[in-house]
């Protein structure tokens, strides 16, 4: 069963899990697309009609991507399991391996793309790099360019394609294309710059104790201060939303 946090939906995987679903998919050749999910995405939805079509389509999975998701989960009684897009993209390419299965990375640059692919070709024993592509700044808003993305992953025919773009772009553009492309695409954010040594990621006691967005506001303050701040700002009016819309579901109220 989903389970509603701050009005989003949440499927009930953990990452092992995830995985499986992904590869049944693949193999059944049924088109889909994760989505890593965070507080950004939660205040963005609000009024981004497209990315309310991208969490609406029957084709999402949704999946939380950040711990004040899983607290207020907690708080409500409900159990769901971390899954940063950083953290499956090794284990999903090991599976993917052994079912020999094909992926595809696209987005972020080339050199990144690059650099991933061979980090994950020398480690990871029979994965199969159907591609990379690196689209253009603000190719989304191109239609020859979009059309242009389109015809070189459906040419390269890959089962998983890796997404490294912007939010919410890389919801959005997910939502067109999979199924158009008949393809398992995965949101993944900054998670290939990070594979590539691109950005350095937070260490492991930033991640514990759900801090890691602090140390990315401190690692690139001029892109990310103000999202982080905007959501801080936001975060006692969504979390007591939330509360009493919870307080009003148990005691049958609309």
């Amino acid at each position: 069963m989903r389970a509603t946090v701050f009005g989003i939906d949440f499927d009930p995987f953990d990452q092992g899990t995830l995985i499986e679903e992904l590869m049944k998919r693949a193999r059944g050749g049924k088109p889909g697309y994760v989505l890593t999910t965070n507080l950004h995405h939660v205040l963005l939805v609000r009024h981004d009609v497209e990315l309310q079509l991208a969490f609406a389509d029957t084709a999402a999975i949704t999946v939380p991507d950040g711990r004040p998701l899983l607290w207020m989960a907690r708080l409500r009684g409900i159990t769901l399991q971390h899954i940063a897009g950083a953290d499956l993209v090794v284990p999903l390419c090991r599976v993917a391996a052994r079912e020999q299965l094909s992926i595809f990375l696209f987005g972020t640059t080339f050199e990144t793309l690059a650099e991933c692919g061979r980090r994950l070709s020398s480690s990871i024993e029979g994965l199969q790099i159907a591609g990379i592509y690196s689209p253009p700044l603000g190719f989304e808003k191109d239609a020859d360019e979009c059309a242009l993305a389109a015809d070189i992953i459906r040419a390269a025919a890959p089962d998983i394609v890796l997404l490294a773009l912007s939010v919410p772009k890389q919801e959005i553009w997910a939502q067109k294309y999979a199924t158009q492309l008949k393809i398992r695409a995965i949101c993944l954010g900054a998670s290939l710059d990070f594979l590539a040594g691109a950005q350095r990621r937070a260490p492991p006691v930033f991640r514990r104790i759900g801090c890691e967005w602090l140390w990315r506001v401190l690692t690139e303050p001029r892109r990310l201060g103000m999202r982080y701040l905007t959501i801080l700002c936001w975060l006692p009016f969504l979390v007591t939303g939330e509360l009493v819309a919870s307080m009003r579901r148990r005691e049958g109220q609309p």
